[in-house]
Order: C-alpha cells, then sequence, then structure tokens
C-alpha cells in the first residue's frame, strides 16, 4: 500500500483499510473522550450522511498517517467502518521531516515554542497554508499566525529565549508576538521578560 501510494500524484483519492493508517504520530487523539459531544455528533453525522470531508494522508519508509482528519478515522473505526476514502498528499523529505517533528513536539504538554515555530515557517514557506497547519497542531490560525512571526525574530532574540527557557512561559512569548513591534522593541521585551533587563530603566533611557 505505501508503494502503491508513492506512486500515486498528489489529490489522488484511495480507498484504505482503516487498519493500515497509523493514528499513534498524533498524541492529541489520547485526549479524545467518546463521551464528548463533538465526537459523538460526529459519529452521529457519519451515520446519517456519510463523511462528507475526505483525511488528508500521507506515508514515509514505514507508515501511512492522516495529516488532516485523525478524529474521523477513529469515529469510523468506533463504527466499524472498514476502508475510509482518503486524499493522497506526497511530500518532500524535508516536509515529512519537520511534520514528524512538529506533531511529535505539540503533543507534549511542555512543548518547545521555538522549535515548533521554525517547523512551522518551514512548511509555510512550502505552501502549507494557516489554517491548515493550525489543523495540524490543533491551535487557532491566530496562534500559529503568532508562532511564525516567532520564527522570524533576530537570532540574538531566539537565542535568549533559549539561553532562559526555564524562565519564562510559552503565553508570555505569545503574548510578544500578538503586538505591533519594531525588532528593538521585541528585544527589550525578551529581555525584559527573562530578567536582563528592567522596564523602569528601558524607559528612562
Amino acid at each position: 500500500a505505501i508503494n502503491k501510494i508513492k506512486s500515486m500524484k498528489n489529490g489522488s483519492i484511495i480507498s484504505l483499510p482503516i487498519q493500515l493508517i497509523d493514528l499513534s504520530k498524533n498524541k492529541r487523539l489520547e485526549l479524545i473522550c467518546e463521551d464528548d459531544s463533538d465526537f459523538i455528533q460526529l459519529i452521529e453525522s457519519i451515520k446519517e450522511i456519510g463523511l462528507l470531508q475526505r483525511p488528508i494522508i500521507t506515508v514515509n519508509d514505514d507508515n501511512i498517517f492522516p495529516l488532516e482528519g485523525h478524529r474521523r478515522i477513529l469515529a469510523l473505526k468506533k463504527l466499524n467502518y472498514d476502508n475510509v476514502s482518503c486524499e493522497i498528499k506526497i511530500l518532500e523529505t524535508e516536509e515529512l521531516n519537520q511534520l514528524t517533528s512538529l506533531i511529535a513536539n505539540t503533543a507534549r504538554k511542555n512543548w518547545n515554542i521555538l522549535a515548533v515555530a521554525k517547523s512551522l515557517s518551514i512548511l509555510y514557506e512550502k505552501s502549507f497554508t494557516q489554517e491548515r497547519l493550525a489543523k495540524l497542531i490543533g491551535k487557532e490560525r491566530t496562534t500559529v499566525l503568532r508562532l511564525l512571526k516567532i520564527a522570524n525574530w533576530t537570532d540574538e532574540v531566539h537565542t535568549i529565549i533559549t539561553n532562559n527557557y526555564d524562565k519564562i512561559s510559552q503565553r508570555s512569548i505569545l503574548n510578544i508576538a500578538s503586538r505591533k513591534l519594531t525588532d528593538e522593541d521585541i528585544l527589550n521585551e525578551v529581555k525584559i521578560l527573562c530578567g536582563i533587563e528592567n522596564r523602569k530603566i528601558l524607559d528612562k533611557n
């Protein structure tokens, strides 16, 4: 099945046995509660009218796994479906590496915000839309936009964040990215956040 998918074009449609699709790469699925109202509604919708939107899958040398549609595939498994119709997305090696790193990183509670931001930036440059990236990491589009801004901060800012990662929170970094600031302003805000500079002294200067 993997070799067959690799030989097909992007956007091709294929029907696959659900058991061949590896859902383990997305650890957020472990957080899905079968009693959750949204998940129950998804199951009822599939029962009534079928699956309206195909999952998007890709492959590496060893696995077939979904880029989008993890919850839909899980719902089909709960309904004892044997097969699912999927759209194929063939990724370049760099895209696949970044995607695997991104999914593994965001599955952790304390994910590394700079690593995620840089992976998102690479995938964005490879024509992944902000909406698709938001679905991949399970975040709002505004969060993806802020992470893309963080990826473009200067090397000096990135170094300060890396060296002081235990002193700051993801939320505080995202808060800085939510504001319209110059590179100098961002540097000053990060220094204040890390305790390197004092705001009163900077304001006085």
